[in-house]
């Protein structure tokens, strides 16, 4: 599980989390969005900024239904 609430106790600015598949299947994201305080996206708690991506592969059976898939660019600086 994610613990974003764990996390953001200490001193950590960025976390990437791995993917959920959102789901991959369709309609298993609803359960996903049960699951996890935050299953895709981005959030802040305290200090920390979390992205969790719904990530571009796949789990076990090589397809998704019903998801999006993501490949996440980031530029970090100033």
């Amino acid at each position: 599980s994610f613990k974003l609430n764990e996390t953001s106790k200490y001193p950590v600015g960025l976390q990437f989390s791995g993917h959920t598949h959102k789901g991959q299947f369709w309609p298993l994201g609803y359960i996903d969005g049960k699951m996890f305080e935050k299953d895709w996206g981005y959030i802040k708690k305290r200090i920390t900024h979390f992205y969790n991506s719904s990530g571009f592969g796949t789990a076990g059976i090589p397809m998704r239904v019903g998801t999006q898939s993501e490949i996440v660019n980031i530029r970090l600086g100033n």
